[in-house]
């Protein structure tokens, strides 16, 4: 089975426009959920079992989640969500572009717990930025 990066777009009301971004990693299908133009949440599924094992809310957060979708899909263009292994422990983390500007870019690192099979906030990357060691 192939599954695709692609768009699609549902009028839920007269006042909101929802739509979905799913893409594809090696191991994982993360879908991006959309309300107003805005991020609402990532739903995270599995692909060899083809089931949700996470949604992780964005409603909350104070960054404005924007993205110009048709750049995104541009192969060379900034990847608004990436896996990467963060804290070099052998895991890809989620990484989910937050800001950007000529100079700054950030990114919010969901990082990835074997044991709970879920990724959680780990840290706010400025610039590619590690996580800095607290004492």
């Amino acid at each position: 089975m192939i599954l695709l990066n692609f768009f699609m777009t549902a009028h839920a009301s007269d006042k909101e426009i929802r739509h979905l971004t799913q893409v594809s990693f090696d191991e994982y299908l993360v879908q991006m959920n959309w309300v107003n133009e805005c991020t609402s949440s990532m739903t995270i599924i599995d692909k060899k079992s083809q089931r949700v094992i996470q949604t992780i809310s964005l409603e909350g957060d104070t960054d404005n989640h924007v993205f110009d979708t048709k750049q995104y899909r541009d192969p060379g263009g900034l990847r608004y969500l990436e896996m990467k292994d963060s804290d070099n422990d052998g895991h890809k983390d989620l990484w989910f572009l937050t800001s950007w500007g000529s100079k700054v870019t950030r990114h919010n690192v969901y990082r990835y717990n074997p044991r709970t099979n879920s990724f959680k906030f780990f840290y706010e990357s400025v610039n590619g930025s590690p996580p800095t060691k607290t004492k």
